[in-house]
């Protein structure tokens, strides 16, 4: 499930997955959420905000949230909203993001070291047999080469946010 929204003061974006399966070994079924609230300083001052390819700068919050891994990330930083040709929207999330995971003491998923996640998501329509449509896409990465866990592994930036589905 997945879900999309402007408001009065700037744009809501989640989605669940819901992983189930009937395979031996599987743990039947698991969940992994997103969830983020972006406030448009632009929209909420009723003025302009932005210069150059910026059109507005909003302040992001949210949280990340595996189900079988029991892991929790918070999530704050700043959004650029970019008004680039062709696209429907653009933006580049500078955000930290903070684990508040109890890690293997809870029997979840190895905690995490805090890091910075880097995010550009956007749509943009094009024409495909005469019908109109989009692709959108979201690209992210943790500045933090190779963070941490709390058993002293290293980490992949996987980390995710808003449309990192790839929707």
């Amino acid at each position: 499930m997945q879900h999309a929204s402007g408001w009065k003061y700037g744009d809501n974006f989640f989605f669940v997955d819901v992983l189930d399966s009937r395979q031996p070994g599987f743990q039947d079924i698991d969940l992994y959420s997103e969830l983020y609230a972006n406030f448009s300083l632009g929209k909420i001052s009723g003025n302009p905000i932005g210069a150059g390819p910026v059109s507005d700068v909003g302040l992001l919050g949210g949280f990340n949230w595996a189900a079988d891994a029991n892991a929790v990330k918070h999530v704050a930083g700043i959004r650029l909203a970019l008004d680039l040709e062709g696209f429907a929207f653009a933006n580049l999330d500078v955000a930290a993001l903070v684990d508040d995971s109890d890690g293997l003491a809870s029997g979840g998923a190895p905690a995490e070291d805090n890091t910075i996640l880097v995010d550009f998501n956007f749509a943009r329509p094009f024409k495909r047999l005469g019908k109109r449509t989009s692709a959108s896409k979201a690209t992210s990465n943790t500045l933090a080469s190779a963070p941490m866990n709390s058993v002293g592994r290293s980490s992949p930036g996987s980390s995710r946010s808003p449309s990192s589905n790839g929707t």
